[in-house]
C-alpha cells in the first residue's frame, strides 16, 4: 500500500470567502429578514434563510469558539422567536416575528456578515460542516425540528 502525500499550499488556508459568495449569503439573509418584518409574505425558504444564520453564528460561537458570548445571547432571543414564528404559522400561513426576535436578527446578521468578511473560506467551511453534523445529531438524538 502505497501512501499519496497531498501537498496543500499552507496559504491557501488565508484565502478569504469570495465576495461573491459573501454578497450572495448575506443578501439572501437580510432579504429574508426584510421580506418578514415587513409582512411581505414571507414563507418557508425565509424562515430557513434566518434559521441557518442562527445556527451557524450558533456553532461558531460554541463549537468553534470564534465569537464572543453576546452571540449566543442572540441565538437564544432569536431562536425563541423563530420557533413561536412557526407555531405562529402553522396557525395563521404567516410569519412573523416579534420585537425581540426582529432585534436579535438583526444583530445575528451584523455578526454573520462580518465572519464572512473577516474569518476564512475554510474556517467558514468548518462552521458550515460542523452546523449540518450538529443539527445531524440533534435530529437522531430525538431533538424536535422547528420547521414550517
Amino acid at each position: 500500500m502505497t501512501r499519496t502525500h497531498i501537498h496543500r499550499n499552507p496559504l491557501s488556508m488565508l484565502v478569504p470567502v469570495p465576495k461573491a459568495v459573501r454578497d450572495r449569503l448575506t443578501t439572501r439573509a437580510y432579504s429574508a429578514l426584510d421580506a418578514i418584518a415587513r409582512g411581505e409574505h414571507p414563507g418557508e425558504s425565509e424562515w430557513r434563510d434566518l434559521a441557518d444564520v442562527v445556527n451557524v453564528v450558533e456553532t461558531l460561537a460554541i463549537e468553534m469558539k470564534a465569537l464572543p458570548a453576546l452571540a449566543l445571547a442572540y441565538t437564544e432571543t432569536a431562536s425563541q422567536s423563530l420557533r413561536d414564528a412557526a407555531k405562529r404559522f402553522n396557525d395563521t400561513k404567516t410569519v412573523r416575528l416579534d420585537a425581540a426576535g426582529l432585534t436579535a436578527l438583526r444583530g445575528l446578521l451584523e455578526i454573520y456578515s462580518q465572519c464572512l468578511e473577516t474569518l476564512t473560506e475554510r474556517q467558514m467551511e468548518r462552521a458550515f460542516a460542523r452546523t449540518k453534523q450538529v443539527i445531524e445529531q440533534q435530529l437522531r438524538d430525538g431533538a424536535e425540528a422547528v420547521t414550517l
